[in-house]
């Protein structure tokens, strides 16, 4: 992905529910804040697209203004960004220890341009909301590599929570089941799940998420940690997310 423009941006999230425990810079005080500007810094980069030149101006003994110029080298649009279609390039194993859920799934081309995913996912326990999920985007860059923790996405209730986004696990990944021993929702009992093809695209057309992105390819990595912080899950996809008129 082409880096248009760059500055540098410190961003901390933190979001809690009345189930988690805090977790974040321990023996800082937390609640209503207000944001001052200390400094402004410019990368040290190539010439971008975009260049920020701000600084700050203090006007008092307690307040700055930011003020500056930006100079655009081409419009500032919506196209680096918007409406997409994601598609799936690889799906990688994690090399580790084997986990207590594994994911054995692999890209099956059904036409010149699209794929599904098949394969089946071991549950040596069963699957329900005593686990949570995180899932690492690392973001491909313009001259091919990975620039990591691009969106870090933090599941509680592993089992509910992902039937929320994704919809039900049996119809969403097609899933068979050798005695179709499968409760219809959460939870889901130990054994072997046999998904016998599901398209990737529309799977994630159909999920609860942002319907505007980054265009670009990115490297998801689904880990799956029990309530001790023990992974017991890990799958990797390869994703290029595109406009919606653009074909695989």
């Amino acid at each position: 992905m082409n880096h248009l423009s760059m500055f540098l941006l410190v961003l901390v999230t933190c979001a809690l529910s009345k189930n988690e425990k805090l977790n974040f810079f321990p023996n800082l005080p937390v609640g209503e804040y207000k944001v001052y500007p200390k400094a402004i810094i410019q990368c040290k980069q190539k010439q971008h697209l975009f260049e920020y030149n701000l600084y700050l101006n203090r006007i008092s003994s307690n307040t700055s203004e930011v003020k500056g110029n930006i100079t655009c080298m081409k419009p500032m649009d919506d196209s680096d960004n918007g409406e997409y279609k994601v598609y799936p390039r690889a799906v990688i194993q994690c090399k580790q220890k084997q986990h207590l859920f594994e994911f054995n799934f692999y890209l099956n081309r059904i036409s010149s341009n699209t794929s599904e995913v098949k394969g089946n996912i071991t549950c040596m326990k069963p699957l329900d909301d005593s686990d949570n999920i995180v899932i690492i985007n690392a973001v491909k860059d313009s001259i091919g590599g990975w620039k990591d923790n691009a969106l870090i996405l933090k599941i509680s209730k592993a089992c509910s929570s992902f039937e929320k986004v994704f919809g039900n696990l049996r119809t969403t990944f097609n899933l068979t089941t050798k005695n179709n021993n499968f409760n219809r929702n959460c939870p889901y009992p130990a054994g072997v799940y046999v998904s016998n093809g599901f398209d990737f695209t529309s799977f994630m057309a159909n999920a609860i998420l942002p319907k505007q992105y980054f265009y670009g390819v990115y490297k998801a990595r689904f880990e799956m940690f029990d309530k001790k912080n023990n992974q017991i899950g890990c799958v990797i996809f390869i994703i290029e997310v595109k406009r919606p008129w653009e074909t695989e």
